[in-house]
């Protein structure tokens, strides 16, 4: 299947990309989107998290929303037949990545699917990223070692670590592997992590919302898509560099990392 490569930036001087937002879940969609582009935020993309929700996601592909598919460790149930619809999917949708897939082993009131499903689910679905070349969108809680021996059995996939919280031994043995990781909401409630993401290599980062599961009221009243810009502006600050200057960098980051957008934006 043919992708296409970035060829021009976006001119504005601030211009967004959510590389992680559920835009199925947000309440109002249409509006907050129209917010949300008034706000710079030219481009997202939707992760898909169960074959029974895909549907859901597809249906939100439209000018500059890009849908991601995979089944996310929380509903794993049948690893080979969901590599199956996973495969089908991908020759008929054409997703911008597999995601949203790992491992969670934490160990809370809500039981998770055992550990050894969804490493035999995430197997399978970075089987078939590397079969078709697509970048993988990763959740990784409590399982960080056994999320990296799996990486390092696909060198030639690459993606990001959404919603990275860890310190930075993790987040460099990440990096080694020539993963990105995602800033997101969590960072303007830790200024650890926002020291962590002070130090990471500039051309690692991306932005995202995770919307509307990690909602920061501060940043977007009641539109959990405007918190991007608060989450720029936040690590832009850390780094002592100007916000323009950030962004850009985070937009060539995630436009490099998910090559099937278009180089197309919203005009200004």
């Amino acid at each position: 299947m043919p992708t296409t490569e970035f060829t021009e930036s976006c001119l504005a001087p601030a211009c967004f990309i959510d590389s992680h937002c559920h835009l199925d879940a947000v309440d109002g969609v249409a509006e907050k989107l129209a917010q949300a582009r008034a706000q710079g935020i030219a481009q997202f993309i939707v992760p898909g998290i169960e074959p029974d929700q895909w549907p859901q996601v597809i249906g939100l592909n439209s000018e500059g929303v890009f849908c991601a598919l995979g089944t996310h460790p929380w509903y794993v149930n049948n690893p080979e037949q969901e590599a199956r619809s996973l495969a089908a999917a991908i020759v008929q949708h054409s997703p911008v990545a597999i995601g949203e897939i790992g491992l969670d082993f934490y160990q809370g009131r809500v039981s998770r699917p055992a550990k050894d499903i969804q490493i035999d689910s995430l197997n399978r679905q970075m089987a078939l990223a590397d079969q078709h070349g697509l970048p993988v969108i990763l959740h990784g809680v409590k399982a960080h070692n056994e999320l990296l021996q799996i990486l390092k059995k696909f060198p030639r996939v690459c993606g990001v670590v959404h919603a990275f919280s860890g310190s930075l031994q993790i987040a460099e043995q990440y990096l080694a592997l020539g993963y990105c990781l995602g800033a997101g909401p969590l960072v303007l409630q830790s200024p650890k992590l926002q020291q962590v993401f002070r130090q990471l290599p500039m051309s690692r980062i991306v932005l995202e919302t995770d919307a509307p599961f990690m909602a920061n009221k501060s940043a977007g009243g009641d539109n959990p898509l405007l918190a991007l810009r608060e989450v720029a502006e936040a690590l832009a600050t850390a780094r002592a560099i100007p916000l323009a200057s950030f962004t850009q960098a985070c937009r060539e980051n995630t436009q490099r990392l998910f090559s099937r957008l278009p180089a197309k934006y919203l005009p200004q």
